[in-house]
C-alpha cells in the first residue's frame, strides 16, 4: 500500500481523488491498533517523510488552502472533512455547495455531481463515511 502512495504522489500529487485516498490512508495509519508495531513505526515515519509533521487534519487543511479556489479540489476536501469529524457537515457542506463566478475547474459534470450528489439539493448533506443518509429534499428540479 506505500509502495502504492509513492506511486501516485509522483504521477498527480494534487489529484482530488488521491487526496481522499491519501487522507484515508493517512487517518487509518493513524488509528490503527491491529498492525503489528513495527510496520506501524515504518508508516509513521514514511508519513512524516512524505507529509510533514502534520495530522490528517492539517494535511486535509493545507490542501484545502493550497486549492482554495478549485471547485473539485474543494469537494474533495468537504469530503474529507466530515470523513475525519462529523461534527464539520455544515462547514463542510456550504464549503462544498459554493459555486462563486471566482472558483476555477468549473465543468458540467463536476456541478452535476454538486447538485445532485452527496450534498444535496438544500445545501444540506450527511457523507457516507459519517453513517448519515443523503438528504436531497422534495422540492421539484
Amino acid at each position: 500500500m506505500l509502495q502504492s502512495v509513492k506511486r501516485a504522489l509522483a504521477i498527480a500529487p494534487d489529484h482530488p481523488w488521491l487526496h481522499q485516498c491519501l487522507v484515508r490512508f493517512f487517518k487509518g495509519v493513524s488509528e490503527s491498533t491491529e498492525l503489528p508495531q513495527v510496520v506501524r513505526t515504518v508508516l509513521k515515519q514514511e508519513i512524516t517523510r512524505l507529509f510533514g509533521d502534520s495530522n490528517a487534519m492539517s494535511f486535509n487543511q493545507a490542501y484545502l488552502t493550497k486549492h482554495s479556489n478549485s471547485i473539485p479540489h474543494r469537494l474533495a476536501a468537504a469530503k474529507m472533512m466530515v470523513h475525519l469529524d462529523s461534527s464539520t457537515e455544515t462547514k463542510a457542506a456550504a464549503l462544498a455547495s459554493a459555486l462563486d463566478e471566482s472558483l476555477n475547474n468549473r465543468t458540467i459534470q463536476v456541478l452535476t455531481w454538486t447538485s445532485g450528489g452527496p450534498y444535496g439539493h438544500r445545501n444540506t448533506w450527511r457523507g457516507e463515511e459519517s453513517g448519515g443518509q443523503i438528504d436531497r429534499g422534495k422540492e421539484a428540479r
